[in-house]
């Protein structure tokens, strides 16, 4: 049982520093250039609370994939792997 407390730790760890990095990127680095490729589409750049939140809930199914994946793989593969996979 105690490895199953662990493994969901890491994947809430992972979880939440995907969550904060991504929105890190998004809304400071890179808000500029999201507003001008939206604006280049014709649409507005969805800032509502509801797209964080989806963010978040993708932050989160993707670190528990990506331990999914380790269990199976070695090191070099499940970078790979997740590395490619949202693309």
């Amino acid at each position: 049982m105690a490895s199953t407390g662990r493994a969901a730790g890491a994947v809430a760890l992972a979880g939440v520093w995907i969550g904060v990095s991504e929105f890190l990127r998004n809304q400071f680095l890179l808000s500029d250039a999201w507003v001008r490729h939206f604006e280049s589409l014709g649409r507005d750049f969805p800032s509502a609370p509801v797209n964080g939140v989806v963010w978040v809930v993708w932050g989160f199914v993707f670190a528990a994939a990506v331990y999914a994946v380790s269990r199976r793989f070695p090191l070099a593969h499940t970078t790979l792997i997740g590395w490619r996979a949202p693309s």
